[in-house]
């Protein structure tokens, strides 16, 4: 089995909670997680690099 994961950038927490709250959005839900083992949204802010990296 292989692991995919997929990372995007939005303007605001709020803005992924409306995103998903939408019919256009909602719908095809089913399809796009139809053939996953997992699916979850993991919200987390950008932090620099320099911040504990590697440690």
């Amino acid at each position: 089995m292989s692991e995919t994961a997929f990372i995007a950038e939005h303007p605001s927490t709020r803005a992924v909670i409306d995103r998903v709250r939408e019919a256009e959005y909602r719908t095809p839900a089913p399809h796009r997680t139809a053939g996953a083992v997992d699916s979850r949204l993991i919200c987390m802010s950008p932090r620099d690099p320099s911040e504990g990296f590697g440690e």
